[in-house]
C-alpha cells in the first residue's frame, strides 16, 4: 500500500485525482486512529491485495481536516474513496475491509 501525507491542500487533491484516474482505492486515515489499525490488520487477515490501495495519513492540520470534511465530503476515518467518487465508510473497520476486500477482487458492493 502506497502511503501519502500530503502537505498542502493542492498535493492533497492531486493525490486523490491521481488515484482515482488510475483506478485505485483512497484511504483515508489519521494518527491516531485505533480503527485504522483495526482497518489495516483485517486488510491483512483477509489477504487484500493493497496495492490497489493508496492510503492518506492526514496531517493534524486545520487545512486538511477541512479539505477532508468540506471537499471531500469524508466523515471520519477510515473511509475509503472508490475511483468513481463513490465513499466507503462503516462504522466497523472489519466491515469496512470485507467491503474492500470484494471491490478489489471486483464484486459489487
Amino acid at each position: 500500500m502506497k502511503v501519502v501525507r500530503p502537505s498542502s491542500r493542492d498535493e492533497f487533491k492531486k493525490v486523490v485525482e491521481d488515484a482515482k484516474r488510475d483506478g485505485l482505492l483512497v484511504y483515508i486515515s489519521s494518527y491516531p486512529c485505533p480503527d485504522c489499525e483495526i482497518f489495516e490488520a483485517s486488510l491483512e487477515e483477509l489477504g487484500v491485495e493493497t496495492s490497489k490501495i493508496v492510503k492518506i495519513d492526514v496531517p493534524n492540520e486545520e487545512w486538511a481536516i477541512e479539505f477532508v470534511l468540506d471537499e471531500l465530503a469524508v466523515p471520519g476515518s477510515p473511509s475509503i474513496i472508490l475511483p468513481d467518487g463513490k465513499l466507503l465508510d462503516d462504522f466497523d473497520a472489519i466491515e469496512l475491509a470485507m467491503k474492500v476486500k470484494k471491490v478489489v477482487e471486483g464484486a459489487r458492493v
